[in-house]
């Protein structure tokens, strides 16, 4: 197989692929054959029309099939032999099968893109201050209490720098289990992600 790889802008490429005749007309020879043993050819017994007149009356489907067959396996082997990254396959065009049984077709991919790779780690980034007010706490303990949340471990409090005040439930179990407790759970990550946004 002949493959040749040209590089386009925008991450697009086409690929000119070739078949040696070898391999197009064993298949081609494979299909005829599974013709020949199915098909009715007036004159003949099932399975005894000679190869000419099979190919003559069913050269169309032949070379469908033999398209759907080669093309989608060699164009998976092109692929793999030049290494392309492929994000999609864009159109598969120009398919000929020569006389001499030589296939030839196009196939226009897009392809990840390629670049370098600059040195990331060590390029340091500045996070704004995150300052919540004690009225934004009890605004958010005040929905999540009325949404059911019921109580909050001692540690998640501490967290978010505030102690027991008047109607707060504190718990100091995990919360591993039961429906009270999943709730309160996901209520403590709700205020958790609340208390971090910007």
């Amino acid at each position: 197989m002949k493959v040749e790889v040209e590089k386009q802008p925008d991450s697009v490429s086409t690929l000119q692929i070739e078949l040696p005749p070898e391999q197009v007309a064993k298949e081609w020879n494979a299909i005829a054959d599974s013709f020949a043993r199915h098909a009715k050819i007036p004159g003949y017994r099932p399975g005894k029309a000679p190869r000419r007149v099979i190919e003559a009356k069913f050269k169309k489907e032949i070379q469908e099939e033999l398209t759907k067959k080669l093309v989608s396996k060699s164009y998976r082997d092109a692929v793999a032999e030049k290494q392309l990254r492929v994000v999609s396959l864009t159109n598969l065009e120009d398919v000929k099968i020569d006389d001499d049984k030589t296939m030839r077709f196009r196939a226009t991919v897009i392809t990840a893109p390629e670049f370098d790779l600059p040195d990331y780690k060590n390029i340091t980034v500045q996070l704004p201050p995150l300052e919540v007010t004690e009225e934004e706490v009890n605004t958010a303990m005040e929905v999540l209490a009325a949404n059911g949340a019921g109580e909050f471990s001692a540690e998640f409090l501490r967290a978010i720098g505030r102690t027991k005040k008047g109607g707060d439930t504190i718990s100091d179990r995990e919360f591993s289990g039961g429906l009270a407790s999943e709730r309160a759970g996901r209520q403590e990550g709700r205020l958790r992600r609340h208390f971090a946004r910007d």
